[in-house]
């Protein structure tokens, strides 16, 4: 689903898996339930000799991801859950609805440094995760639900599927939504089913 390679040139990669374990080449790791689908990532070196293995997940499929790495090896990633409880090292999340999702960022080793959960009554999820070089964090997805809230933002429904884009720095502070989110392109204008949004100041581009 998704390969990045960080400044060291170390390869790391995400996906998800539906088998009781799988052997990474660092060691197995295990499904949390056996038959439903956990995300892993992975960090090879260079010659692709294994160096660490990690799985998050919970009782149901667990199957999006997306990440980004920063100038320090560190790693930012968003994923959907429709586990009834999902973990990220020892942070414990409660589904609020139909499917939530997540935000966390890791360590160069994979250790988990932070992670928020955000979801309501239906179907939300976060599908694409960048990052600038300050390390400030954008997140974009859709959300069937009433309302989305981040930190004291929030966005109503309009009906349906709704599009929403967040700005997050390093610490998982919310900055803003998409009503504040000025200036913005999107291309191609109409779009079809998939979108590339761009910052119209320096054409940077997020997803």
């Amino acid at each position: 689903e998704q390969i990045n390679i960080d400044n060291n040139g170390d390869i790391i990669i995400g996906g998800f898996f539906s088998s009781n374990s799988i052997n990474l080449g660092s060691g197995i790791i295990l499904n949390i339930t056996g038959s439903s689908a956990d995300l892993f990532i992975v960090k090879y070196s260079q010659s692709g000799i294994p160096i660490w293995a990690k799985s998050f997940g919970g009782n149901d499929d667990d199957n999006d991801i997306d990440f980004k790495v920063n100038n320090l090896n560190e790693i930012y990633v968003c994923g959907s859950f429709l586990s009834s409880t999902y973990s990220i090292g020892s942070d414990n999340y409660t589904n609020l609805g139909f499917e939530d999702f997540v935000i966390f960022k890791l360590t160069d080793l994979g250790v988990p440094i932070w992670s928020i959960q955000n979801g309501s009554n239906l179907e939300d999820d976060a599908s694409t995760i960048s990052i600038t070089s300050q390390d400030e964090i954008y997140v974009t997805g859709l959300f069937n639900s009433s309302v989305l809230n981040f930190n004291s933002s929030s966005n109503l429904n309009s009906g349906g599927y709704d599009l929403f884009i967040t700005k997050l720095n390093e610490n998982a502070n919310n900055i803003y939504l998409l009503e504040q989110f000025q200036p913005l392109k999107i291309f191609p204008n109409p779009i079809d089913e998939w979108i590339n949004i761009y910052l119209t100041e320096g054409a940077q581009e997020l997803c």
